[in-house]
């Protein structure tokens, strides 16, 4: 078992823009945790389950509600317009 520690205190977790970042440290940490992808289907298949499975465990440790919604992909942005 294979772990990268992922720094985030200088990041703003209640913004998107700081969730949507740590997401992307996140996402960068599995894919060098869990190595080369692989070419056959089996090698990819497990690939993709280390991937998914460290980046779930490291947005549940975290705990953070904003960072979960970029993680399932239901951001939505508003737009403030002033007159």
């Amino acid at each position: 078992s294979r772990s990268l520690t992922v720094h985030y205190s200088d990041l703003n977790l209640s913004s998107q823009a700081g969730a949507t970042t740590l997401y992307q440290r996140i996402s960068g940490a599995a894919r060098f945790v869990c190595g080369e992808q692989g070419r056959r289907f089996d090698e990819q298949r497990r690939w993709n389950a280390c991937y998914k499975s460290a980046i779930a465990d490291a947005v549940a440790t975290v705990n953070n509600p904003l960072l979960t919604t970029v993680q399932n992909g239901a951001v939505n942005v508003t737009a403030m317009i002033r007159k």
